[in-house]
């Protein structure tokens, strides 16, 4: 690799409230081990990235509320890498925020921002393509961002459309013509069929020069309030500034505030599997099925009885100690955690977040 310190930026503020009822306001998602893996997200996005990123070069942006959590879970992290956000304001501020603290100590890095919640199984692949786009946006002024290869025409991704005219670099490397939001049925269809479409993975780098130089360019009040925090990160007095800074920020997110704008941005074809598990449905296509496309997940005592009968493409998950008789459905996710409990049509996974709003 390019010999320049690389630094990564985990972000990890969301509520996951799509996996409601598991994932809460005081738990989300990023904290579980919803895969049931033996570590939770956070824990197995900060193990693949050290593969190539010392532990004392990651950072984790979060709500101020879970500082906690992130230091009892990954418990290689000094405070000082755990950036805390004391209002929600989108992704454009938790990286401006990350980005010119990193800046005040190494203005000569590059940084990788990902997200804490994606399901990655290839890690070698990924910390290949890791290691080559680093080495990329190292010697280039460019943003890059990763493509997922589209294995069907998802609806709840958004996608990259690259001009493949223009190759500029092994391993594929192109320029970006534009950003599409999440689809239709029918233009998923189209974008597919048309080829040149990729993934959204969320998941981006850039040299610290770079991504400094896109937020004066296209976010000139975010970058302005930052700078003001210059001489003030890793010091005592930071979270008291950020608490006074951060309501101020614009409520934006990269995409639209950078990504869609700039005209250095270019994408690295992914050769890694890839899920952003934003909801149970991709859960459900990630697990075994049984012979009539039912996942179950059982708890790790195996104390709970669950009779099925004409019960099909469904999701299943209950506590131990339960027991419970499901006949006659199609096409449910069905969970219990605690005192709350989840019956939903997988089409209507979207709309979860809508209906627990209901329950406030």
């Amino acid at each position: 690799m390019i010999l320049r310190n690389i630094y990564t930026v985990i972000m990890a503020g969301g509520i996951g409230s799509r996996f409601w009822p598991q994932s809460t306001p005081a738990k989300p998602k990023q904290f579980l081990d919803i895969l049931q893996m033996g570590a939770t997200m956070i824990q197995q996005t900060v193990e693949r990235v050290s593969a190539f990123c010392p532990v004392e070069r990651i950072y984790v942006v979060t709500a101020k509320a879970y500082l906690p959590l992130v230091l009892e879970q990954v418990p290689g992290l000094k405070e000082e890498q755990v950036l805390g956000e004391p209002c929600m304001r989108n992704t454009a501020p938790c990286i401006a925020y990350a980005v010119w603290k990193i800046r005040q100590i190494d203005p000569e890095g590059c940084i990788l921002v990902l997200p804490s919640d994606s399901f990655i199984p290839d890690t070698e692949n990924f910390v290949q393509n890791m290691q080559l786009g680093l080495d990329y946006v190292a010697t280039h002024p460019v943003i890059m961002t990763l493509g997922i290869q589209p294995t069907g025409p998802e609806t709840g991704y958004g996608y990259i459309e690259a001009d493949r005219s223009v190759k500029l670099e092994e391993p594929l490397v192109y320029p970006v013509r534009s950003f599409r939001e999440k689809p239709g049925l029918e233009r998923a269809q189209e974008y597919l069929a048309q080829g040149g479409f990729y993934w959204n993975a969320g998941i981006f780098m850039a040299s610290v020069g770079t991504f400094e130089q896109a937020f004066r360019d296209h976010l000139p009040q975010i970058a302005q309030q930052f700078e003001k925090g210059t001489g003030v990160y890793y010091t005592e007095d930071e979270q008291d500034f950020i608490d006074r800074l951060y309501p101020a920020c614009e409520n934006i997110s990269v995409d639209y505030g950078i990504m869609e704008k700039a005209s250095n941005i270019v994408v690295q074809e992914a050769s890694f599997g890839w899920s952003d598990l934003g909801a149970w449905n991709a859960l459900h296509e990630l697990q075994t099925k049984d012979s009539w496309g039912n996942t179950s997940f059982e708890p790790a005592s195996g104390n709970r009885k669950v009779v099925y009968e004409e019960v099909s493409d469904c999701l299943v998950s209950l506590p131990e100690f339960t027991e419970a008789v499901i006949q006659g459905v199609r096409g449910l996710i069905i969970v219990q955690s605690e005192n709350r409990l989840l019956i939903c049509r997988k089409e209507n996974e979207q709309e979860i977040k809508q209906y627990v709003s209901q329950l406030k």
